[in-house]
């Protein structure tokens, strides 16, 4: 099958086109460093989807996810908007990772057994965080978050410190079990009986599987899929992490599908439009 690259004539998919679009984004950070990588979204057209996702190097060959149109992006700079990596009509969601309550003491497992703790667990959204700080801003709450700037990462510890609150844990590179265990839930409540793991470049340890929900409680099912970097359900609801160190998860899909999730998830999320960068918090606030 021949591969489409899109080019300025988005239209005339039936012609074999080529667009390579260069960006850079240093929206992930480790040890305070802001690091730079590689994006490759390949689009193949067919009855499947061919997603592939970020890889750390040129010479490295892509694996793919499922897509519809076969588009490639270089990614090099901090300006890459996030609708360039989706469909036109998808809806694109940022979901944020929320804060959590301390609720158990330091240095206690309480993900090892999730069937006793998990109800226990407190979230508190990002809006109400920045409220109560006094920021007003989710800009300058996700630098905070990712101590990419002053004062407001000073500010957003001592205040956590103050009141017994947990950051967004992006450092594991997981969807947090308050995002995926609703989603599973949900996926579940609208008789979905399985989910597919994908595999992205990224992340060299992720890997594309079938996941069956038959006979399994969602935590079991949690447990099959918590190291997973993107899932595409049946419904072709995808829910990915862009790379390292995100304080945030991409729902797409259907907008009114998409637009059910969040509210019956209860998940805290951004709207995205054609402009909207990949490192959202360095752009002006709308």
């Amino acid at each position: 099958m021949k591969d489409f690259d899109i080019t300025k004539n988005k239209q005339n998919l039936g012609k074999s086109l080529t667009r390579r679009v260069s960006v850079q984004h240093g929206f992930c950070v480790r040890r305070g460093d802001v690091q730079t990588w590689s994006f490759v979204l390949l689009f193949k057209c067919s009855a499947g989807r061919q997603f592939c996702a970020p890889k750390p190097a040129r010479t490295q060959s892509p694996k793919t996810l499922v897509a519809n149109k076969r588009m490639k992006v270089d990614s090099k700079s901090d300006s890459q908007k996030i609708s360039s990596l989706f469909l036109d009509e998808e809806e694109v969601l940022i979901c944020l990772y929320p804060f959590q309550k301390q609720v158990f003491a330091d240095h206690f497992n309480w993900e090892a057994n999730l069937k006793i703790t998990y109800p226990l667990l407190s979230t508190i959204s990002w809006k109400e965080i920045s409220k109560e700080i006094g920021f007003n801003s989710m800009n300058r709450l996700a630098k905070g978050i990712l101590e990419l700037q002053e004062p407001f990462k000073t500010e957003l510890k001592e205040f956590s410190e103050l009141k017994k609150v947990d950051f967004p844990d992006y450092a594991a590179d997981r969807i947090p079990p308050t995002i995926l265990i609703p989603l599973i839930e949900y996926f579940q409540d609208n008789g979905m009986v399985e989910i597919r793991i994908m595999k992205m470049d990224r992340f060299p340890n992720s890997e594309t599987r079938l996941v069956s929900f038959e006979n399994k409680n969602q935590f079991e099912i949690y447990n099959e899929i918590k190291d997973a970097k993107a899932l595409m359900a049946e419904n072709d609801i995808k829910i990915l992490i862009p790379d390292f160190d995100c304080p945030y998860a991409i729902l797409s899909g259907s907008k009114e599908t998409c637009a059910d999730i969040v509210k019956i998830c209860g998940i805290e999320f951004l709207k995205t439009n054609n402009r909207t960068q990949i490192d959202w918090w360095n752009q002006g606030e709308e």
